[in-house]
């Protein structure tokens, strides 16, 4: 059976604000949105990983132009791939 679980909005907003979050462009058709990779220490972990579960997180701006304010527009568990690239350290 898969692990399914619905993703809370506070999780959602715990890893996108992650400090160590990766952050690249929503590939969106307006280019306003962004995607994020980061943890959300409150969400249980699909692998049972103590420190929580990374999520990719969209993310697109309350107002046109934009202005600080964001809104989740979509989460959901990270692969395996985006996991191991977010858990890697990061180049020095």
């Amino acid at each position: 059976m898969p692990y399914e679980v619905d993703i809370e909005p506070s999780w959602a907003v715990e890893a996108a604000l992650d400090p160590r979050a990766l952050v690249d462009d929503g590939r969106s058709r307006t280019g306003l949105s962004i995607r994020v990779i980061g943890l959300s220490p409150s969400c249980p972990a699909a692998d049972g990983d103590p420190r929580g579960a990374v999520l990719v997180v969209y993310l697109v701006p309350a107002m046109a132009p934009p202005a600080g304010s964001w809104l989740v527009v979509s989460a959901w568990f990270a692969g395996r791939h985006q996991r191991r690239i977010y858990w890697e350290e990061p180049d020095e």
